[in-house]
């Protein structure tokens, strides 16, 4: 047996490999997304669009506003490209993230869940006095669904919709089986394949449309299921693709430009054409109206990101203002509409001397206003301290381990 070499000799001893090995990367946290206050001016635009769509008094509110308001159903489907386009993007922006599925999963249950399940609440209490004074169930079955975001499924189930105060909440399923699966798709995908998958949903689901349309599926069940809605929603996660690979210099500004611009146009036609009537009750005349609308939203989102007029009018900070309570206003404006909405027409109608479209106008601002103001103060009162929580679930990126000294890169 050698004697030990001393530690003071004139030669030090030979460091091992496992001393020249750097140590393991550390999880760095993902690049915030860059706020940008064009989309909230977006999200504005979509949330007035449905509040106009639910209005009690919307028939009596004049041709050319009754007409919009008839086509507020819209806002849902912009909902849904903005929700694709953002949800795409920072899932492909934390693909190196090790706590990949944990992370979105956790951020998006504290932006969605409280209130979401605030508002349940509020709908069992009601659904419980209904049981005891009326012997209904209707209300208690349909918050039932909501908790488990099947509102849609139920809807497509008995081929007409629910209540005033479940019925929104069908959009709200589709996104939350969209933020289900998506994850998974973005992260086995590279971006050229995500890409061509979305393209061919935007062929494919309107086609589905179409055949479960001549088969006699019902009107309501193809506006609200989840598959037959996730062009939209592949349409902005297409757009969020497009972004990242294609240059400045690439982007095809003009041609998106035509195009959206030429959707809008038709959708805008078919609209009047029809009347105003919404999908749900005209499916077949209708079909036409889903891409048109997912084409020109994508044009919308895109534009407004690029920094021009569009993008300058959408960054107005009451409409910013408006966007950033979107979702609690989406939650929240069915119960203030459905509790306040008569009796604050009737105030209406005796400051205004009778029925009028002033006493409607009156009524429907106050209705708004009334749910702005509870929106506000969810946000506020309840929704900030969970928000709060998700900076402690951001995105953290490992990098690539750094190559042992003298070994090939």
């Amino acid at each position: 047996m050698s004697p030990p070499v001393p530690l003071l000799s004139g030669a030090p001893p030979s460091p091992s490999p496992v001393a020249l090995a750097p140590p393991p990367p550390r999880a760095t946290p993902a690049a915030a997304p860059r706020f940008r206050p064009e989309l909230d001016g977006l999200r504005a635009a979509a949330i007035l669009l449905v509040l106009l769509h639910h209005l009690p008094a919307r028939a009596s509110l004049g041709p050319a506003l009754g007409m919009v308001a008839a086509a507020g159903w819209c806002g849902v489907d912009l909902f849904f490209v903005l929700s694709g386009y953002l949800i795409t993007g920072l899932l492909d922006d934390a693909k190196g993230s090790p706590r990949y599925f944990r992370d979105f999963y956790l951020r998006r249950a504290l932006r969605i869940f409280p209130v979401f399940y605030l508002y349940l609440a509020l709908l069992a209490a009601l659904s419980m006095r209904e049981l005891l004074l009326h012997h209904g169930r209707e209300l208690a079955v349909e918050t039932a669904f909501a908790s488990a975001y099947l509102t849609n499924v139920l809807i497509a189930i008995r081929g007409d919709f629910l209540s005033r105060l479940t019925t929104p909440l069908w959009s709200l399923s589709v996104e939350e089986h969209f933020y289900l699966l998506w994850p998974l798709v973005v992260l086995r995908l590279d971006r050229r394949r995500l890409g061509q998958l979305a393209a061919a949903l935007m062929v494919i689901v309107p086609l589905a449309r179409v055949v479960a349309a001549a088969r006699g599926v019902s009107a309501h069940a193809i506006y609200s299921i989840t598959p037959l809605r996730l062009d939209a929603l592949a349409a902005g996660a297409l757009l969020a693709v497009l972004r990242r690979e294609l240059p400045e210099g690439r982007w095809p500004r003009r041609t998106l430009r035509v195009a959206g611009l030429a959707c809008l146009a038709a959708f805008v036609a078919l609209v009047i054409a029809s009347h105003g009537v919404a999908p749900y009750r005209a499916p077949r005349s209708s079909l036409a109206e889903y891409p048109l609308l997912a084409i020109a939203a994508v044009w919308l989102v895109s534009e407004a990101l690029g920094g021009g007029r569009l993008g300058v009018l959408l960054s107005w900070p009451p409409l910013t203002f408006l966007g950033r309570y979107s979702y609690g206003l989406y939650l929240w404006h069915s119960a203030v509409f459905v509790i306040l909405g008569t009796w604050l027409r009737g105030v209406a109608e005796r400051f205004a001397g009778g029925p009028s479209w002033l006493a409607s106008s009156l009524s429907s601002l106050a209705l708004v206003a009334a749910a702005m103001a509870v929106a506000v103060a969810s946000y506020h009162l309840f929704e900030a301290r969970f928000l709060r929580l998700k900076d402690r679930f951001a995105p953290r990126v490992r990098p690539a381990p750094v190559p042992l000294r003298g070994s090939s890169p």
